[in-house]
């Protein structure tokens, strides 16, 4: 399963009849060996010095609205836009803020876990960023 559709099978799993909110969208490109897709795809882009500074220990680089929109794509960005009810703008504003916090919350150790997280897992970590 590639990054796009780990991206699909979170929008489309999302919880209740309401519209996914981002945390599902978030734990579902980081899970399930997600992360090094996510990575490769900042990395192909040119952005491998951020998202390295997010999984390693230390700061994390900021990523610009911008380059989140460039990473995941115009259509990318359009999905997850239509499907949460949110528009492009703060989706890629949301995503610039969550993802260094996310990767790093699931990277403690400055390393990509051998095996995918558990999404129950990434669920609990990421809980504090979405104040749940």
């Amino acid at each position: 399963m590639d990054l796009m559709d780990t991206i699909k099978s979170a929008l489309d799993g999302g919880e209740g009849s309401g519209k996914p909110d981002l945390m599902s969208v978030i734990t579902g490109l980081i899970g399930g060996g997600g992360l090094n897709g996510l990575i490769k795809m900042f990395t192909e882009k040119g952005l491998g010095d951020i998202v390295s500074s997010w999984v390693g220990k230390g700061d994390n680089t900021p990523v610009t609205p911008e380059q989140v929109k460039d990473v995941f794509g115009e259509n990318g960005i359009d999905e997850i836009a239509t499907k949460t009810g949110m528009d492009k703008d703060e989706v890629t504003g949301q995503l610039s803020d969550l993802l260094p916090k996310a990767v790093d919350k699931v990277t403690p150790e400055g390393k990509v876990p051998e095996e995918g997280p558990d999404l129950g897992k990434i669920t609990d970590l990421l809980g504090g960023l979405f104040g749940k």
